[in-house]
């Protein structure tokens, strides 16, 4: 299963070890001119008419938006910590954070500093993955004779460093600057509690079985969301595009089949939620 479809070094204009500059080059701004336009008109909700760009653009929120980034900022609220209103990030915390537009300022720094270190990671022959460690990890402590286990140690790289830093900076960003930290405190999403009661077992087991099949597929596939659709999808790999399709495919079957028709408001019986007080420091 691991070899199938697999395009190994094939990018949109052939083998990677035999590129075409120019042609790729004219190609990958036909690429880029396509994701603009789709970022530009496509709609940001279902029945909504203006995309993200365009929402952005007009700096103004219509009932929809107001609704979800309402809907929003109760569900980050629960369980989060206080906000002191004297803080540097307060502003960050009560504008961006839970801003439903993609395009607002931290976001767009963000997105900005991922696709910066894509490339970068690309310039000195890594990719920008992080399954691969625990294949890594898996292979050194239970199967380091198996043949896919020497596959893995042989062009392994910085992936467990990426890991170890994705782990830290979400754990430094939740507990410093967005104030998000849970602590461990038992919240269970409103789209599954809204469909499966609040259970804590039943929300592990969902939890544990899903991560599973999602980390069994990325390594089935050779690579993850990162190593795919970020690392590949930067450089038109044939192989990414293939993976991308396929989770968006899988994506909303599978949404469709858990969630049903469950609503993922935190209100779903209010149209337009309220979110709750936090409590707020002086």
């Amino acid at each position: 299963m691991v070899h199938t479809l697999n395009f190994g070094n094939f990018i949109i204009t052939g083998s990677i070890k035999h590129i075409h500059p120019g042609l790729t080059f004219g190609i990958s701004l036909i690429y880029a001119t396509i994701l603009l336009l789709v970022a530009y008109f496509l709609p940001r909700y279902q029945g909504g008419h203006k995309s993200c760009i365009r929402q952005s653009l007009s700096k103004t929120m219509d009932p929809t938006d107001q609704e979800y980034r309402a809907d929003t900022l109760a569900y980050l609220s629960e369980g989060g910590l206080s906000v002191n209103t004297n803080s540097w990030n307060h502003e960050i915390v009560a504008r961006d954070v839970p801003n439903p537009n993609f395009y607002s300022p931290i976001m767009l720094f963000v997105g900005a500093v991922i696709g910066v270190t894509v490339v970068l990671g690309i310039f000195l022959h890594q990719i920008f993955g992080e399954s691969t460690t625990f294949s890594w990890l898996a292979g050194r402590l239970f199967l380091p004779h198996y043949a896919y286990s020497t596959k893995v140690f042989g062009k392994i790289g910085w992936e467990p460093l990426s890991d170890i830093g994705t782990f830290f900076g979400a754990f430094i960003a939740a507990l410093f600057i967005s104030r998000r930290f849970n602590a461990f405190r038992p919240v269970i999403p409103p789209s599954w509690r809204n469909r499966f009661g609040t259970n804590l077992v039943t929300r592990a087991i969902g939890a544990f079985v899903g991560s599973f099949l999602v980390l069994f597929g990325a390594r089935m596939a050779d690579g993850c969301a990162s190593g795919h659709i970020l690392s590949g999808g930067v450089q038109m790999a044939v192989s990414a595009w293939i993976f991308t399709i396929a989770v968006l495919i899988a994506m909303i079957i599978t949404a469709k089949w858990v969630y049903g028709n469950a609503s993922e408001k935190v209100n779903p019986a209010h149209e337009s939620p309220s979110h709750p007080q936090r409590r707020v420091l002086p």
